[in-house]
């Protein structure tokens, strides 16, 4: 099982993006999940909000290992990331 969502940066020259991964059921509050996570995506470009333009791959296996990739929309190239 896999989604993409699309993230762009919030704040003007931000250089890092931190996802917080929670267990839970669709449109839960975050009250009733369970951490699993977080990835935080490192080396951004700097520029205005919203330049930088990622698509985020979330994927479970059939072990329940998530995976999650990152490439930046404009370059092509993969995005950086550290997990915790």
């Amino acid at each position: 099982c896999a989604v993409a969502k699309t993230f762009t940066n919030a704040r003007d020259f931000q250089t890092e993006l931190t996802i917080r991964l929670l267990h839970g059921a669709p449109g839960a509050p975050a009250s009733e999940t369970s951490p699993l996570g977080r990835v935080t995506f490192v080396d951004l470009p700097p520029g205005p909000r919203g330049f930088m333009r990622m698509q985020v791959v979330f994927a479970v296996d059939e072990n329940g290992t998530v995976a999650i990739g990152a490439t930046d929309l404009d370059s092509g190239d993969p995005v950086l990331a550290t997990a915790a």
